[in-house]
């Protein structure tokens, strides 16, 4: 089940790469390159699909914007971009997300130890992001059932209604940038959750 970081504070929690890295048994460059070996193959969908320009995604994938931005579509559990991350990294979508699991539940334990966050904030993330795959379902049903409701009221055709269902539904551009970063994550790793309320030491 997909893991997504909630929240939109600037506390950072802790290095999420790392943890990842950790996980895998791979080291933290390794894991870099495959963030940009999975960026380049979704990059190039994007094109191939209309989505993008090639002079942006050449742009995207060159600048330094790659580790701020580019790769939010590919951190933390649950990421759209997993199956080309899983290949880069020669493992299957599977194994990653088990990775990504154990790397997440590392972070956030170790964010309680640090005195960070409470244990009952650290329960609440987990338990929002444990939710995540049925809300994307239920987001999924919805606009299924408000398109069609659309094509029925006439105010789009069914042409339009197709292109709508083929194009993934809504959330294709969030505010986490195109590949709609659904966690909460900075440059270099960081991982940005609700904005902790310092419990003491």
């Amino acid at each position: 089940m997909g893991l997504v970081w909630p929240g939109s504070g600037d506390s950072p929690l802790g290095n999420y790469d790392e943890a990842l890295a950790e996980a895998l048994e791979i080291s933290v460059d390794e894991l870099q390159e495959a963030y940009k070996e999975a960026q380049a193959v979704a990059l190039q969908k994007a094109v191939d699909d209309g989505l993008l320009t090639q002079d942006k995604a050449d742009e995207l994938l060159g600048a330094d914007r790659l580790g701020a931005v580019g790769r939010l579509g590919f951190r933390g559990p649950g990421r759209d971009q997993n199956p080309n991350l899983a290949e880069a990294l020669g493992i299957s979508a599977a194994e990653l997300e088990v990775a990504q699991n154990q790397a997440l539940e590392t972070v956030i334990d170790q964010a309680v130890e640090d005195g960070k966050i409470s244990q009952e904030q650290a329960d609440l993330m987990l338990a929002r992001n444990a939710i995540q795959d049925y809300m994307q379902n239920a987001m999924a049903a919805a606009y299924e059932e408000a398109v069609r409701q659309a094509v029925s009221d006439g105010v789009i055709t069914q042409g339009q209604a197709d292109q709508l269902l083929s194009s993934g539904g809504p959330g294709l551009r969030s505010s986490g940038g195109f590949f709609g970063g659904r966690g909460r994550l900075g440059p270099n790793g960081k991982l940005h959750g609700p904005r902790p309320t310092p419990t003491g030491n």
